[in-house]
């Protein structure tokens, strides 16, 4: 882990499933690791989140946000399967869920590798969202496709 500011906690987990059925089991369990690993900031990544700008959630991915959204420690789920980019923020209890959809596959040579860079910042309190191809050794120019923002991250003070 690197190193960083005095008082600020850079600790997180992340959560990668393929909830596909809504399985409450599955829910379940991913609700206790919240809850357990409460301390740790939390990522939730699964195929199918939401629907393009503005973002709807996805069936699952609404069965996912119903089903973690009490949990302070939340912040970010991602997920991709429609051609598209797109953001949505929620708030629950005052704690802001961001949610990003990025698919490019559909693009030519299957999507030239764009992907998601995501750099974040707890002194800034900043995630700074960019899109990238390896594959062509370029940024995706802004606009479309929402290639470069930033948001805030509710880094909380460890101590």
């Amino acid at each position: 882990m690197s190193s960083s500011p005095p008082g600020v906690s850079t600790s997180s987990s992340s959560i990668s499933s393929t909830i596909r059925r809504r399985d409450p089991a599955i829910l379940a369990w991913a609700n206790g690791l919240l809850q357990t690993h409460s301390s740790h900031r939390a990522i939730v990544v699964t195929h199918y989140i939401a629907s393009p700008d503005p973002a709807s959630f996805s069936t699952q991915g609404q069965a996912i946000y119903d089903a973690l959204k009490g949990n302070p420690n939340l912040f970010l789920m991602l997920g991709g399967h429609l051609d598209t980019a797109g953001r949505r923020q929620d708030i629950f209890n005052g704690n802001t869920v961001h949610t990003l959809v990025s698919d490019f596959q559909t693009r030519a040579n299957g999507g030239n590798g764009w992907l998601r860079v995501m750099e974040f910042s707890p002194a800034s309190n900043t995630i700074h969202v960019m899109t990238y191809s390896p594959s062509l050794n370029q940024w995706k120019p802004v606009p479309p496709m929402i290639s470069l923002w930033r948001m805030t991250w509710g880094v909380r003070d460890s101590g």
